[in-house]
């Protein structure tokens, strides 16, 4: 398994412990406003791993499209 693999694992992990952290939350008695602010921070944790999520994608395909420049330049090094 990748360190990729892993980091997205982990980020899924913790995704759905919002998720369930969200649903007990809603069978507790909270006031409007405190539920609002739970709500907004979930929100806020929720965008932050979407965001760790798709910066791993482009480190991805960066690193990707560095391996493929650095063997194209090797091949055409080779057959100068």
């Amino acid at each position: 398994m990748t360190d990729e693999e892993k980091l997205r694992g982990y980020i899924d992990e913790i995704r759905e412990a919002i998720h369930l952290d969200w649903m007990n939350l809603a069978t507790k008695p909270l006031t409007a406003d405190r539920r609002k602010a739970v709500r907004q921070h979930l929100e806020k944790c929720h965008s932050t791993l979407k965001s760790l999520k798709d910066l791993v994608g482009r480190n991805r395909a960066a690193s990707q499209n560095s391996k493929l420049e650095n063997y194209q330049r090797l091949r055409r090094s080779s057959t100068d």
